[in-house]
């Protein structure tokens, strides 16, 4: 009966317990998107990847993150695609096409079982018009 007791009581103070240790831990998080790399194969539109890396204070919170990718818009902006970062490396890659246009990344909120890894927002990469020989 008294470990019954003794358990309610500790299950009622964990979270207050929590509270008072300024809750989890939580880890910066860090994305980049340094590069597109075109593939024009004879004849087609160019298309490629655009290329980056996302780093942490914790190595969890870097590998196999989802990162997003977006296009710049007057309204809203448009969400080209995602993937995960390389689970040893950090390095990301999403397929897009070398239009014209400002883009960034993205990377979320997520809870692992160290804490929580906070979001982050890329710099802006843009693309500029190129006139192009037919």
């Amino acid at each position: 009966m008294w470990r019954t007791a003794l358990m309610i009581a500790l299950l009622l103070a964990a979270p207050s317990a929590l509270a008072a240790a300024g809750g989890p831990a939580k880890f910066d998080s860090k994305v980049t998107l340094t590069d597109f790399v075109e593939n024009r194969a004879a004849g087609s539109a160019a298309t490629g990847v655009f290329l980056g890396k996302v780093s942490s204070t914790n190595a969890n919170c870097a590998t196999d993150r989802k990162v997003k990718l977006y296009r710049k818009r007057p309204e809203k902006d448009k969400l080209l695609g995602h993937e995960l970062s390389d689970p040893t490396t950090g390095d990301w890659m999403v397929g897009g096409k070398d239009k014209a246009g400002t883009y960034y990344a993205r990377v979320v909120k997520v809870e692992i079982p160290a804490g929580i890894c906070r979001p982050d927002r890329s710099k802006r990469f843009v693309i500029y018009e190129i006139s192009r020989a037919r």
